[in-house]
């Protein structure tokens, strides 16, 4: 009941203390499950400050890995639900490095046991999602060029080989590529390396080629097309929109709403406003306009008087 406690308060420093204590008596069995608990309460620690849109402490960050060492002072080793827990911990922290030796470990475990119970998690896999999702985090916080460099080509890395571990082409494999590949081209999105993110949709499309799997849907071409815009890059997203239409990859509210700043940010109001028609007429909820719709053409009538009122010395005077 105090481990629980501890992982509800987020003490995970609290639960190593508690578990020393427990290892020194004599009354007391303590398992991988109960060090588990100190794992978990790290784990929490990281996701609540993630919501909460705070930076953990480096200390904090690192609780995971001092939590792994002290178990194994004490001939404990960590379960693999202990360092899914511990790779998730460190996705929130915004961590990649501390993910990708993580995962190492937990594909190791997971290879260690065996099978997983009918009920249990592909921890592996789900671990795969998470070192892509701390990229992707950590990127956001990342100005280096030599820092996003390494991040695009570690989720390039990581995408590649998800589609070589999916291609007996079940649907467990398939959805796990899928994440993946968008997670990876999101990464890529956020560390502005566009050209990343369209090597994995190459990925995807040879992968389709040679019949290991669907070919890619709209939601990685989406991620392509924003990695493109984020980055300034309009001919190359134009250019992949036709491939949209070429491949018969229908169009939903974000790929819309991704050309949407497009016009916005070349003040092609005209344009944004037939798009808006466009949204409108579809008769697909999926492609109805939102508030992000509207609010994106707006920004795309206010580009052009602007720029009028800067080319004009009458207009500016």
């Amino acid at each position: 009941s105090l481990l629980k406690h501890c992982v509800g308060a987020c003490q995970w420093r609290r639960a190593i203390a508690l578990l020393d204590e427990m290892e020194g008596r004599d009354d007391v069995t303590v398992d991988g499950r109960d060090w588990n608990l100190a794992l978990f309460a790290a784990e929490r620690l990281a996701v609540d400050a993630s919501k909460r849109r705070g930076r953990l402490r480096r200390a904090d960050a690192e609780g995971p890995d001092r939590v792994m060492a002290a178990m194994l002072a004490k001939g404990q080793e960590p379960t693999p639900k202990g360092l899914a827990a511990a790779v998730n911990a460190n996705r929130y922290a915004g961590r990649p490095d501390l993910a990708l030796a993580n995962l190492a470990r937990l594909q190791a475990a997971v290879k260690k046991k065996g099978r997983n119970e009918p009920w249990e998690p592909d921890y592996a896999r789900e671990g795969v999602v998470a070192v892509l999702d701390s990229l992707k985090r950590a990127a956001k916080m990342e100005e280096g060029d030599a820092a996003r460099d390494r991040f695009a080509k570690i989720a390039v890395a990581l995408a590649t080989q998800a589609a070589d571990d999916a291609a007996d082409g079940d649907d467990e494999r398939e959805a796990h590529f899928e994440r993946c590949a968008v997670t990876a081209a999101g990464a890529c999105a956020r560390s502005m390396r566009p050209n990343a993110a369209r090597q994995v949709l190459e990925v995807a499309k040879k992968r389709a080629a040679r019949e290991a799997g669907a070919w890619p849907k709209t939601v990685l071409y989406n991620a392509v097309l924003d990695a493109f815009e984020a980055a300034g890059r309009s001919t190359d997203a134009l250019q992949l929109l036709d491939e949209y239409d070429r491949n018969g990859v229908p169009y939903d509210a974000v790929t819309y709403n991704i050309v949407l700043r497009l016009c916005a940010r070349a003040g092609a109001y005209q344009r944004a406003a037939e798009l808006l028609d466009e949204m409108a007429a579809d008769p697909s909820p999926k492609v109805r306009p939102d508030v992000f719709s509207f609010t994106t053409a707006i920004k795309a009538c206010c580009v052009e008087p602007k720029r009028r009122r800067r080319d004009d010395p009458a207009a500016r005077a």
